[in-house]
């Protein structure tokens, strides 16, 4: 019932950012504590499915001005995403990178799962999208949590993409504006 509940809020909350109805709280936010109450929602999941989740970050603390919440469904969907993908016994790595260059982070979930086709690749952040192998093997998703992500980061400054080798697994990543 909870996934049927997160489902709803991201389904409506996809069409809020698409007619520009989405009120951004915005906030100093440190995504350490995002990270962990991602990790603590999927912990069973991968407890069961003997998957590790590593977290690598190379600054401490990490801020960013954000919507807590949003950023928070973000992180939830990349994890649960990366979780659903892998293999049993394999590791998820989330990382967090500060580039003091462009003053942005990027955020990167790497799953070491089947790997996305690359003429889907394109697609993948559009609403109700599913790639081929995904439909055919029957691993549920409704299609709209990349597509809500894709929404959120953009309206908070950054961007998100995804690289992926078939058989070798997917890494999304996405950047956000470091606070000043």
């Amino acid at each position: 019932s909870r996934q049927l509940i997160e489902m709803i809020s991201c389904l409506l909350d996809l069409a809020k950012v698409e007619v520009g109805m989405m009120e951004y709280r915005m906030s100093s936010i440190d995504l350490m504590g995002n990270i962990q109450r991602s990790i603590q929602k999927v912990r069973l999941l991968a407890e069961r499915e003997h998957i590790s989740i590593v977290v690598t970050a190379h600054i401490d603390p990490v801020r960013v001005q954000a919507d807590d919440a949003c950023i928070q469904q973000v992180l939830d969907n990349l994890l649960s995403n990366a979780l659903k993908f892998s293999q049993e016994g394999s590791t998820v790595r989330l990382s967090l990178e500060p580039d003091e260059r462009t003053k942005a982070l990027r955020i990167s979930v790497a799953d070491t799962g089947r790997g996305i086709p690359s003429e889907s690749l394109p697609y993948i952040f559009e609403r109700f999208y599913q790639s081929p192998t995904q439909a055919r093997n029957k691993i549920p998703g409704s299609g709209i949590g990349l597509a809500l992500a894709k929404k959120v980061v953009e309206a908070h400054g950054g961007r998100i993409w995804a690289e992926s080798e078939l058989g070798k697994g997917t890494t999304m990543s996405f950047v956000l504006p470091l606070q000043r």
